[in-house]
């Protein structure tokens, strides 16, 4: 039989053993706060469809939008009046109403990375607000904020945490999927186009026709969507000054290498999330005369990585002979492939490396992964580019991307 008092002394402990448990699973537990409300006039019945509208386009706010719109096509839970996101300042000035029931205006509130810490999760926050565009009344709006269980570099990247709580706001709006007639939904997809023109709705009041101003607009943006779509490279010309002040005679022109170089080599490929691996490669310095790239490519059923590449050559025989060289040599190790990727993206032409500099570390701030490549026929400057690319048609949806947040570029064939 046990002695009472060993009993007495152990009871402590197996007390005290259960809520250290609790306490442990309690911590690694994810963080999460909730705040909504929703106005007790609203009708759901009466918002068909939506259009998503990002507030501002600072910091994660566009990778955020990407992923916000992605989920929302895929998961159904209300009708888009367009497959994009809108900026609110491209809209501020127009009257989209008739395209759209609602706009679905989103943001960040915060977002912080805890794998670049030693001891903090990955945290963000973000809110979702719905506006009749009858009325302008905001009629529901959510905050939901959460916090990874895992902390240091052992916590989820951003991207994986995002897509947490873009599920919850999009699962939480109170609205059902219903596609709208086909009549209905052509009509409002003229009035909300890619590049919205004014209405062509006549004001009360006025007696003028303002019909052929209108046309003459609408062809002035389809001329504009043609030129983002071309791959026409119109040189821009520059005029050097002499010491004197006065014009030198010989004009240069900034953009069209004399040769085309098409084929990279295809070294590794890492995941969206390892940004900082890819970052690392491309700032790789080389002395002979290549260079190394990233360029961001999604792949169904795999998602969103980086291709590491290495470049440029002009024929697919040169790039093979680089390849064999480099393994022989040892400075590339296992698998290497040539790619033809003709296209890329030209962000600016023949600056001085310090200012070239500045613009791929600015880009690089808004999650672009801009690279340098030495201009051709002026020596000691540089081009700044984005991606390499199979297709015209890939670069100029990449180069839409750069648009909405105020980038513009060119689609050239280096």
């Amino acid at each position: 039989m046990r002695n009472p008092r060993s009993i007495s002394r152990n009871f402590p402990f197996a007390l005290l053993l259960p809520a250290i448990l609790l306490i442990v699973i309690c911590g690694c537990a994810p963080k999460v706060y909730l705040s909504s409300y929703s106005d007790l006039q609203f009708n759901r019945s009466e918002i068909k469809t939506v259009a998503i509208v990002l507030e501002n386009a600072r910091a994660n706010n566009v990778l955020f939008a990407e992923i916000f719109t992605q989920a929302a096509l895929e998961r159904k839970k209300f009708f888009l009046a367009r497959k994009d996101y809108i900026l609110e300042r491209e809209i501020s000035t127009q009257d989209l109403r008739p395209g759209a029931d609602a706009f679905l205006k989103i943001a960040l509130a915060y977002c912080y990375s805890g794998s670049r810490t030693y001891h903090f999760p990955t945290s963000i926050s973000a809110y979702a607000k719905l506006f009749e565009t009858r009325t302008g009344r905001m009629v529901w709006k959510m905050n939901y904020a959460y916090s990874s269980p895992k902390v240091g570099p052992s916590a989820p990247m951003i991207e994986e945490v995002m897509k947490i709580v873009v599920r919850k706001l999009i699962d939480s709006v109170p609205l059902t999927y219903t596609a709208p007639p086909v009549a209905t939904l052509e009509e409002r997809r003229d009035a909300l186009p890619e590049l919205s023109a004014p209405s062509a709705k006549k004001v009360p009041g006025i007696e003028k026709d303002y019909s052929k101003e209108i046309a003459a607009l609408r062809s002035e943006f389809a001329d504009l969507k043609e030129k983002l779509a071309s791959q026409e490279r119109v040189p821009e010309i520059k005029v050097e000054k002499s010491d004197s002040g006065k014009q030198a005679s010989n004009p240069i022109e900034t953009l069209t290498p004399v040769k085309k170089a098409p084929f990279l080599i295809h070294v590794a490929s890492v995941r969206v999330q390892r940004r900082h691996a890819a970052k690392e490669f491309v700032d790789r310095k080389t002395n002979d005369g290549t260079i190394h790239l990233a360029t961001l490519v999604t792949l169904p059923s795999k998602g969103r990585w980086y291709r590491l590449l290495i470049g440029r050559f002009e024929s697919l025989d040169a790039t093979r002979s680089y390849i064999q060289k480099s393994k022989q040599s040892g400075a590339i190790r296992g698998y290497a492939r040539p790619m033809k990727l003709p296209f890329s993206l030209l962000i600016s032409s023949r600056q001085t490396l310090v200012p070239s500099q500045g613009k791929v570390e600015a880009l690089r701030k808004k999650h672009f992964l801009a690279y340098l490549s030495p201009s051709a026929g002026k020596a000691e400057t540089y081009d700044v580019l984005i991606g390499a690319f199979g297709s015209e048609e890939e670069a100029t949806q990449r180069a839409r991307i750069l648009l909405k947040s105020g980038i513009s570029a060119k689609t050239i064939s280096p």
